[in-house]
């Protein structure tokens, strides 16, 4: 089964959401973060991933949900996306697409369908709006 036809599930805030797995290079539980100066409250820090400043954003926080409960988990974005690693709550797990029982439309920005799985609905992250809501975000406190 093809990375992109699985879905890795994640909790925000009491809510599940969730990314296609192709576009996830690593989930990290713990990294050492260091502060960005004069970044918005919504970036966690900076990690060395595998050599590489990565910018770490606190979904939780950049969604208006407050802050992520515990220390969470890191998803690492594909590097093709964006050089960007999302703190999350909780990693649910790994599913496979064939267990998707219905798509909807999403009502929210940054978010590409609301889908129905056997356990409950889950919101499928765009992660491509996602960041470029994060870059006009950053552009419009300058």
């Amino acid at each position: 089964m093809s990375r992109e036809n699985r879905l890795l599930v994640f909790t925000l805030r009491d809510a599940e959401y969730a990314l296609k797995l192709g576009q996830v290079a690593e989930v990290i539980e713990d990294a050492a973060l260091h502060p960005i100066p004069r970044a918005p409250s919504y970036f966690a820090g900076i990690m060395n991933f595998h050599g590489e400043l990565t910018p770490v954003l606190d979904m939780a926080s950049f969604f208006h949900a407050g802050e992520a409960k515990g220390n969470g988990r890191l998803i690492v974005l594909d590097r093709g996306i964006a050089s960007l690693a999302l703190r999350v709550e909780r990693v649910v797990g790994i599913f496979p697409g064939e267990n998707i029982l219905e798509e909807h439309p999403p009502e929210e920005e940054m978010i590409a369908k609301i889908l129905q799985l056997p356990d409950g609905e889950v919101k499928l992250v765009d992660p491509v709006s996602l960041v470029a809501k994060v870059e006009e975000r950053i552009n419009e406190q300058l």
